[in-house]
């Protein structure tokens, strides 16, 4: 009897050791040229559990002063629309992984924020139409504000007033099994208009620009700030373009040391890209691995 404790106490303890799974989310750039190149067959969406789809623009079509969310349309020609785009993203990521989620993400360095400030319910209408147009899971701010006016009072306005139209959205869509997300993205310039208090209540996930090894000083500032780690992901970048890509292991690391909620790269669609643009995604394959799930899909 007393072996058969012993061995059950054993065996407890190495299921209790395992490290817990990590969730994994990418950016998937829409901007590039070469889009057979960006988005395939081979693309691993089963890899992730979020994609953020980069980047739709604030503009004012109207020229009223009220500003709403549309598209960059860098690439005119058929079928490289940034609708097309994101429609093909959709349409393969939820083949191959039914239960990813994914959300349009707001642009950056032209004054994104400090625009979508100027009327947030106007802005809020036109988040959700485009989200309900391409059949998505919510919206994330890649909130970079070097040289964008916005202010710290017109950053907790415009978060509040997307997170009630995302909540009420998700009552008027019947999502309550599934609701709507908002994220945000930021960077260390977004200590110059930022409410932790705010971010922490009104964000459901809060993904830290950690890249390329040397920004893991700002996860203590934003905690700081109000930030539960338990909203955290932690960034990295797997492209290489202009540097070496980022090695996934000490962001997993990182990540569970803060008990964070998992981690994100930039960016999916040129994952460990070589000289000739191609993608081949083994950072992905590894990251997933160590999250630790590949026996938990």
């Amino acid at each position: 009897m007393k072996y058969i404790i012993v061995a059950m106490l054993l065996f407890l303890n190495s299921c209790t050791s395992q490290p817990k799974p990590l969730k994994v989310a990418y950016f998937f750039g829409i901007f590039d040229d070469s889009w057979n190149r960006r988005i395939s067959k081979k693309t691993p969406f089963d890899k992730a559990d979020l994609i953020y789809i980069a980047f739709a623009h604030p503009y004012d079509k109207d020229q009223d002063g009220a500003f709403e969310l549309g598209y960059e349309n860098a690439h005119k020609e058929a079928p490289y629309t940034d609708q097309e785009r994101i429609d093909q993203i959709v349409q393969m990521a939820r083949d191959k992984n039914p239960d990813i989620k994914l959300l349009i993400s707001l642009g950056w360095s032209q004054q994104d924020y400090w625009k979508s400030s100027r009327n947030p319910e106007v802005f809020a209408q036109s988040v959700l139409k485009m989200i309900r147009a391409h059949k998505l899971d919510g919206f994330d701010m890649d909130y970079e504000i070097e040289g964008d006016p916005i202010t710290k009072d017109e950053f907790i306005i415009l978060s509040k007033t997307l997170r009630k139209h995302i909540n009420q959205a998700t009552i008027t869509d019947k999502r309550e099994d599934n609701p709507y997300l908002l994220t945000i993205t930021p960077d260390h310039t977004s200590f110059e208009a930022w409410d932790g208090k705010t971010a922490n209540e009104v964000f459901d996930y809060i993904n830290l620009q950690t890249y390329w090894g040397k920004r893991f000083k700002f996860i203590d500032q934003y905690k700081e700030t109000g930030i539960d780690p338990k909203k955290m992901f932690i960034g990295f970048s797997s492209e290489s373009y202009d540097r070496p890509a980022d090695q996934p292991d000490m962001y997993i690391d990182k990540a569970r040391e803060i008990g964070a909620l998992g981690v994100f790269a930039w960016r999916l669609d040129t994952d460990s890209i070589d000289r000739l643009g191609t993608s081949h995604y083994s950072i992905a394959h590894k990251t997933w691995k160590l999250a630790g799930r590949e026996t938990n899909q």
